[in-house]
């Protein structure tokens, strides 16, 4: 079936890379489902419903994984991307969907200073899934900032797009 294959989850914060990978995989045909993981708090809130604005706009559907933290700072890292993965696949699974993708190569993990190895942990447990699951990534081009914000002002979505880091400090 043609269409399983045409279909890609894309792990979604409404950042500019997650948006113009959105909008590139649109128009190479493919049928885009959003993935959001929902942090619960008051600023999570408010990049929901700019979420749920972008999706209503591109008239996509919405998959939203609700996620109450412990502490109020949320910082990404590969651990997060990890559980991340797993909880799109699940949804890639019960949804018929072959590919995963995001606004930036979650596959290639930085080296933190607290785990050395979280690299290599990383790329252990995606191969590990490509080894046991039907699915393939779709990684993000590299493209240069001033481009991606052309595409989105060819959408109207310009003024849209939220900082990534999930924390009122960046978000000001």
């Amino acid at each position: 079936d043609n269409t399983f294959q045409m279909k890609v989850l894309v792990g979604f914060t409404g950042s500019l890379d997650s948006i113009y990978q959105v909008l590139t995989l649109k128009e190479l045909g493919y049928e885009v489902v959003l993935f959001y993981l929902n942090y619960m708090t008051v600023l999570g809130e408010k990049r929901l419903n700019d979420v749920i604005e972008i999706a209503k706009q591109l008239s996509l559907h919405l998959v939203t994984c609700n996620l109450k933290l412990k502490n109020k700072l949320y910082v990404e890292n590969s651990f997060i991307n990890l559980f991340l993965y797993s909880l799109m696949l699940d949804c890639c699974q019960d949804r018929d969907i072959y590919y995963i993708s995001s606004g930036d190569s979650l596959d290639l993990m930085r080296k933190t200073n607290t785990f050395s190895n979280l690299p290599e942990i990383t790329k252990t447990f995606v191969d590990e899934l490509y080894m046991s699951l039907n699915f393939d990534f779709i990684k993000a081009e590299k493209i240069n900032k001033i481009d991606k914000l052309k595409k989105l002002n060819e959408y109207n979505l310009s003024e849209k797009f939220n900082d990534c880091i999930n924390t009122d400090k960046f978000y000001k």
